[in-house]
Protein backbone atom coordinates (compact mmCIF):
# COMPACT_ATOMS: atom_id res chain seq x y z
CA UNK A 1 0.00 0.00 0.00
CA UNK A 2 1.45 3.40 -0.98
CA UNK A 3 2.63 5.62 1.82
CA UNK A 4 0.57 8.78 2.36
CA UNK A 5 2.29 12.09 1.72
CA UNK A 6 3.01 14.23 4.74
CA UNK A 7 2.35 17.38 2.68
CA UNK A 8 -0.96 18.78 1.46
CA UNK A 9 -1.44 19.34 -2.26
CA UNK A 10 -1.16 23.09 -1.67
CA UNK A 11 2.22 22.66 0.07
CA UNK A 12 3.49 20.53 -2.80
CA UNK A 13 2.43 23.17 -5.36
CA UNK A 14 4.01 25.91 -3.24
CA UNK A 15 7.33 24.05 -3.11
CA UNK A 16 7.24 23.54 -6.90
CA UNK A 17 6.61 27.26 -7.42
CA UNK A 18 9.51 28.16 -5.12
CA UNK A 19 11.84 25.76 -6.94
CA UNK A 20 10.83 27.18 -10.32
CA UNK A 21 11.33 30.77 -9.14
CA UNK A 22 14.79 30.00 -7.78
CA UNK A 23 15.79 28.47 -11.13
CA UNK A 24 14.49 31.50 -13.06
CA UNK A 25 16.47 33.92 -10.88
CA UNK A 26 19.70 32.33 -12.11
CA UNK A 27 18.87 33.00 -15.79
CA UNK A 28 20.31 35.91 -17.68
CA UNK A 29 18.12 38.25 -19.75
CA UNK A 30 19.36 36.51 -22.92
CA UNK A 31 17.93 33.20 -21.75
CA UNK A 32 14.42 34.54 -21.33
CA UNK A 33 11.93 33.80 -24.07
CA UNK A 34 11.50 36.52 -26.67
CA UNK A 35 8.03 38.00 -26.89
CA UNK A 36 6.32 37.04 -30.17
CA UNK A 37 3.78 38.74 -32.38
CA UNK A 38 1.64 36.50 -34.60
CA UNK A 39 -0.54 37.26 -37.56
CA UNK A 40 -2.25 35.74 -40.57
CA UNK A 41 -0.30 36.45 -43.74
CA UNK A 42 -2.36 37.37 -46.78
CA UNK A 43 -1.98 39.02 -50.16
CA UNK A 44 -3.87 41.90 -51.68
CA UNK A 45 -2.81 43.11 -55.13
CA UNK A 46 0.58 41.42 -54.75
CA UNK A 47 1.23 43.19 -51.43
CA UNK A 48 2.06 40.91 -48.51
CA UNK A 49 0.11 41.87 -45.42
CA UNK A 50 -0.50 40.57 -41.91
CA UNK A 51 -3.73 40.69 -39.94
CA UNK A 52 -3.24 40.39 -36.17
CA UNK A 53 -4.01 36.82 -35.15
CA UNK A 54 -6.22 38.13 -32.35
CA UNK A 55 -8.57 39.68 -34.93
CA UNK A 56 -8.93 36.69 -37.28
CA UNK A 57 -11.22 33.89 -36.15
CA UNK A 58 -11.09 31.71 -39.26
CA UNK A 59 -10.26 31.47 -42.94
CA UNK A 60 -12.32 29.62 -45.53
CA UNK A 61 -12.74 29.17 -49.27
CA UNK A 62 -15.45 31.40 -50.73
CA UNK A 63 -18.81 29.68 -50.76
CA UNK A 64 -22.37 30.69 -51.60
CA UNK A 65 -22.78 34.42 -51.04
CA UNK A 66 -26.25 35.93 -51.28
CA UNK A 67 -26.18 39.40 -52.81
CA UNK A 68 -27.80 42.33 -51.05
CA UNK A 69 -29.53 45.07 -53.09
CA UNK A 70 -28.72 48.76 -52.66
CA UNK A 71 -25.11 48.37 -51.51
CA UNK A 72 -21.74 49.35 -52.92
CA UNK A 73 -20.05 46.92 -55.35
CA UNK A 74 -17.45 45.85 -52.79
CA UNK A 75 -20.20 44.47 -50.52
CA UNK A 76 -20.36 40.96 -51.91
CA UNK A 77 -23.33 39.98 -49.76
CA UNK A 78 -24.12 37.65 -46.88
CA UNK A 79 -22.88 34.12 -46.33
CA UNK A 80 -24.21 31.48 -43.94
CA UNK A 81 -21.25 30.26 -41.90
CA UNK A 82 -22.28 27.45 -39.55
CA UNK A 83 -25.73 28.94 -39.01
CA UNK A 84 -24.59 32.54 -38.56
CA UNK A 85 -25.02 35.24 -41.19
CA UNK A 86 -21.74 36.90 -42.07
CA UNK A 87 -21.42 40.03 -44.23
CA UNK A 88 -18.71 39.52 -46.86
CA UNK A 89 -16.69 42.36 -48.39
CA UNK A 90 -14.20 42.45 -51.24
CA UNK A 91 -11.23 44.03 -49.46
CA UNK A 92 -9.61 45.12 -52.72
CA UNK A 93 -12.84 46.79 -53.88
CA UNK A 94 -13.24 48.53 -50.54
CA UNK A 95 -9.69 49.89 -50.45
CA UNK A 96 -8.91 50.44 -54.14
CA UNK A 97 -12.38 50.99 -55.62
CA UNK A 98 -12.14 48.03 -58.02
CA UNK A 99 -13.16 44.53 -56.99
CA UNK A 100 -10.68 41.65 -57.10
CA UNK A 101 -10.22 39.73 -60.30
CA UNK A 102 -7.45 37.45 -59.06
CA UNK A 103 -7.34 33.68 -59.44
CA UNK A 104 -10.43 32.53 -57.57
CA UNK A 105 -8.71 29.24 -56.70
CA UNK A 106 -6.36 31.20 -54.42
CA UNK A 107 -8.92 33.60 -52.95
CA UNK A 108 -9.99 33.14 -49.34
CA UNK A 109 -12.35 34.82 -46.93
CA UNK A 110 -10.84 35.87 -43.61
CA UNK A 111 -13.35 36.28 -40.82
CA UNK A 112 -12.21 39.29 -38.82
CA UNK A 113 -13.57 40.53 -35.50
CA UNK A 114 -13.35 43.88 -33.80
CA UNK A 115 -15.67 45.48 -31.24
CA UNK A 116 -18.24 42.67 -31.62
CA UNK A 117 -18.34 43.18 -35.40
CA UNK A 118 -17.61 40.04 -37.42
CA UNK A 119 -17.04 40.41 -41.15
CA UNK A 120 -15.68 38.32 -43.97
CA UNK A 121 -12.95 39.92 -46.07
CA UNK A 122 -12.21 38.45 -49.50
CA UNK A 123 -8.43 38.48 -50.09
CA UNK A 124 -6.31 37.26 -53.01
CA UNK A 125 -4.53 34.52 -51.02
CA UNK A 126 -3.80 33.48 -47.45
CA UNK A 127 -0.17 32.71 -46.63
CA UNK A 128 -0.70 31.09 -43.22
CA UNK A 129 0.21 32.03 -39.68
CA UNK A 130 3.41 34.03 -39.35
CA UNK A 131 5.38 34.54 -36.12
CA UNK A 132 7.83 37.38 -35.51
CA UNK A 133 9.82 38.66 -32.57
CA UNK A 134 8.23 41.87 -31.29
CA UNK A 135 11.67 43.51 -31.41
CA UNK A 136 11.81 42.92 -35.18
CA UNK A 137 8.93 45.32 -35.86
CA UNK A 138 9.79 48.44 -37.85
CA UNK A 139 7.95 51.58 -38.87
CA UNK A 140 9.77 52.52 -42.09
CA UNK A 141 7.50 50.69 -44.53
CA UNK A 142 8.79 50.35 -48.08
CA UNK A 143 6.71 50.67 -51.25
CA UNK A 144 3.17 50.75 -49.91
CA UNK A 145 0.19 51.92 -51.97
CA UNK A 146 -1.27 55.19 -50.73
CA UNK A 147 -4.70 53.53 -50.42
CA UNK A 148 -3.32 51.05 -47.87
CA UNK A 149 -1.42 53.60 -45.75
CA UNK A 150 -4.40 54.57 -43.53
CA UNK A 151 -4.65 50.93 -42.41
CA UNK A 152 -0.94 50.18 -41.90
CA UNK A 153 1.58 51.66 -39.47
CA UNK A 154 4.20 48.95 -38.97
CA UNK A 155 5.76 45.95 -40.66
CA UNK A 156 7.88 42.85 -40.16
CA UNK A 157 10.41 41.23 -42.44
CA UNK A 158 10.85 37.53 -43.20
CA UNK A 159 14.01 36.90 -45.20
CA UNK A 160 13.76 39.53 -47.98
CA UNK A 161 9.95 39.83 -47.87
CA UNK A 162 8.16 42.69 -46.11
CA UNK A 163 4.83 42.08 -44.37
CA UNK A 164 2.91 45.25 -43.57
CA UNK A 165 0.57 44.88 -40.59
CA UNK A 166 -3.01 45.54 -41.67
CA UNK A 167 -4.91 47.04 -38.76
CA UNK A 168 -8.35 45.42 -38.88
CA UNK A 169 -9.60 47.79 -36.17
CA UNK A 170 -8.78 50.83 -38.32
CA UNK A 171 -10.67 49.32 -41.25
CA UNK A 172 -13.80 48.44 -39.26
CA UNK A 173 -13.85 51.85 -37.57
CA UNK A 174 -13.33 53.77 -40.82
CA UNK A 175 -16.14 55.77 -42.42
CA UNK A 176 -15.43 54.02 -45.72
CA UNK A 177 -16.20 50.61 -44.19
CA UNK A 178 -19.37 51.81 -42.49
CA UNK A 179 -20.74 53.53 -45.62
CA UNK A 180 -22.16 50.53 -47.51
CA UNK A 181 -25.35 51.94 -49.01
CA UNK A 182 -25.43 53.20 -52.59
Amino acid sequence: MPEKSKHTPFEILLSLEQASNSLLKGQSADQELDEEWSGIGFELRRTSLLAPLTHVSEVFTPQVITTVPGVKPWVLGISNVRGKLLPVFDLQGLIYGKNASADIRQQRIMVVNHAAVASGLLVDAVLGIKHFRVDDRYLNIEQLDSELKPFVNQAYREADKQYAVFEVAKLIESEKFLDVAV
